[in-house]
């Protein structure tokens, strides 16, 4: 992507700077918060009443990064263009791979698909502050290539939203499970579990 500028020269302070402040530090708030509410009703309440904000939240930020950098996507969508065959060829085979583990662990549906969402995604957000972390020279090519990354994923998601429940079996120990009941309650009458 970066064709006569690949002597560009990078600095790792800045990289460090912003792994520890955006990305170390978040996510080490986050387990105190989740050791405290665990011996804590205060915070365990307090974190429940925040439990709703992770979605409206991330559509915030979704949507102020990618409308401050669809300019540039679109500016340098020539030069982004070899790296979309890269992000497609691993939406590809992503959710496969996590149909494969999830059935060698025996894992529920639900875990299941979690597993297979998880896998399918890379969180390319989470990477941008190190591309803005870059020289001037390619900063800006660097976001947009985390951007078009988003993008991406995004469309794929919403693939994976009608192909992953399709893909994913449902647990037979549920299936199961409402099958002894229904036949201990004609057998027996109903059963208190």
């Amino acid at each position: 992507m970066l064709g006569g500028q690949s002597e560009v020269v990078i600095s790792i302070g800045p990289f460090v700077e912003a792994f520890l402040v955006l990305i170390v530090a978040p996510l080490l708030l986050a387990v105190i918060t989740s050791a405290l509410a665990k011996r804590s009703r205060i915070v365990g309440g307090r974190n429940a009443a925040w439990a709703w904000l992770p979605v409206p939240a991330m559509a915030a930020v979704l949507i102020t990064v990618v409308g401050s950098q669809i300019s540039s996507v679109a500016r340098d969508i020539d030069r982004l263009a070899p790296a979309i065959p890269v992000y497609i060829g691993f939406m590809l085979p992503a959710p496969l791979i996590g149909a494969l583990a999830s059935k060698a662990f025996k894992l529920p549906s639900t875990t299941a698909r979690a597993v297979n969402f998880s896998s399918s995604t890379r969180n390319s957000l989470v990477v941008l502050p190190l591309a803005l972390a870059l020289p001037e020279e390619i900063r800006g090519l660097a976001a947009a290539a985390v951007i078009t990354q988003t993008l991406i994923e995004l469309i794929g998601e919403m693939i994976y939203i009608r192909a992953i429940p399709a893909l994913v079996w449902r647990k037979k120990s549920q299936a199961v499970s409402v099958t002894s009941q229904v036949c201990d309650s004609t057998q027996d009458g109903p059963v208190a579990r």
